[in-house]
Parts: C-alpha cells; sequence; structure tokens
C-alpha cells in the first residue's frame, strides 16, 4: 500500500522513531487538527 500511495500513518510518541519514519507531522486537540506540516514544527507545537 505505502508503494501505491506514498501514505503512511503512524501514531506514536516516540519521538526518535517519527523522526526516523516521518517528514510531515499531524498534531490533534480534542479530536482537532491543530497543526499540519513540518515534522520538527509539528514536534515544538506537540512540546507546548
Amino acid at each position: 500500500l505505502i508503494a501505491q500511495t506514498g501514505i503512511f500513518v503512524m501514531a506514536t510518541h516516540q519521538v526518535s522513531l517519527m523522526k526516523q519514519m516521518c517528514n510531515r507531522g499531524i498534531v490533534l486537540k480534542k479530536g482537532q487538527i491543530v497543526f499540519d506540516g513540518d515534522l520538527e514544527e509539528a514536534l515544538a507545537m506537540a512540546a507546548r
């Protein structure tokens, strides 16, 4: 599926794993998307 679509969805709190596998991050707050973009920016936002 990844080869066909280029899409892989992962939910984790393991930052090292995210940095190995992802280049985009989505931050949710109360079930709503509050950020969708660069992984480093998503990590910074999630840390607040």
